[in-house]
């Protein structure tokens, strides 16, 4: 199987074709199989690259302090990869953020999926008491409970059985990363107040069916990012499995006007 060395791990990966490389980021919920509809779409044109996070899919787990800047910036050296555009969702956005601030000479665009950035803090109600519960089973020691607390808020009914069926069983797969000791996780300070240093072409993809801070903080990452477009798609957390066509109608016309 594929891995790239980085750090004191191996990380998985998978590539499909040729061209400028767009490099796909996924949440936390699941590992990069999230992106399977969309591998052989934007291999038509692009070498397509997708990761496991350290401690996710087929990922080797942290063995200490761990930066996922750097986990992404050292798989694109191991690839050989001078510039790769990042599309990244949720946590996966973040990172791909935190790329852009920390090295933005190796970013060729941005596209980011209800992504988060560091320093949002307009949670509102709901999805702090949703961890506050989290919390209170982890305590107990029921991991089974805080995770089924994440796939009831982050997967909405009604938007098609086969694809929630999807989400579900990669994220029961990964639900190990509760193990992940998040205090290891050396991320970037700052962001969101540095969001007008951003200069690559950005895309922010807005699920229409996604809690209402997601999209708030979608809001404010294309008011900040000079120049950044936005856009609404069909779906919730995870659009790109809700609705492939939509989401690679949008993204793919995006990138194939500023790749060039």
């Amino acid at each position: 199987m594929p891995f790239v060395d980085v750090g004191d791990g191996r990380l998985w990966y998978e590539e499909e074709g040729r061209g400028p490389a767009v490099f796909f980021l996924h949440t936390s919920l699941v590992d990069s199989r999230m992106w399977e509809p969309q591998m052989a779409s934007f291999a038509r044109r692009y070498r397509a690259i997708r990761v496991d996070a350290r401690g996710w899919g087929r990922s080797e787990p942290p063995h200490g302090p761990r930066s996922p800047v750097d986990d992404l910036l050292g798989s694109l050296a191991a690839l050989g990869l001078d510039r790769a555009a990042l599309v990244g969702a949720s946590m996966g956005g973040r990172t791909a953020i935190d790329v852009a601030l920390a090295s933005p000479s190796v970013v060729s665009a941005l596209v980011l999926v209800g992504a988060t950035v560091g320093g949002f803090d307009a949670w509102g109600d709901e999805l702090p008491q949703m961890w506050e519960e989290q919390e209170a089973a982890l305590a107990l020691g029921d991991r089974g409970r805080a995770h089924q607390l994440e796939l009831d808020y982050w997967i909405r009914p009604g938007l098609g059985d086969e694809s929630a069926r999807v989400i579900r069983e990669l994220a029961d797969e990964n639900i190990h990363v509760w193990d992940i000791d998040e205090d290891l996780v050396r991320r970037l300070q700052g962001a969101i107040d540095r969001l007008d240093r951003i200069e690559v072409p950005t895309l922010v993809v807005i699920p229409e069916n996604d809690c209402q801070p997601i999209k708030s903080c979608g809001d404010l990452i294309a008011s900040r990012i000079p120049r950044a477009r936005r856009i609404t798609v069909p779906g919730d957390h995870h659009p790109n499995l809700r609705d492939p066509q939509a989401f690679d109608g949008a993204v793919l016309g995006f990138l194939n006007e500023v790749l060039t």
